[in-house]
């Protein structure tokens, strides 16, 4: 039972990581429409610092 829970907890964890990813990428995906070089750069310094963040 609690190999159900672990791996319950850990989809819930993925697609929240999933999630938070692909909202900072829909952002990134908007800066580079808009060629907001400085928005770029932000955005993609976060999305690094987060991904190292999870490892």
């Amino acid at each position: 039972m609690s190999k159900c829970k672990n791996v319950d907890k850990a989809l819930a964890m993925a697609k929240e990581i999933l999630a938070d990813i692909d909202e900072m990428i829909e952002d990134l995906r908007k800066a580079v429409i808009c060629d907001d070089v400085e928005l770029i750069k932000e955005i993609s310094n976060d999305l690094i610092s987060y991904c190292d963040s999870i490892k």
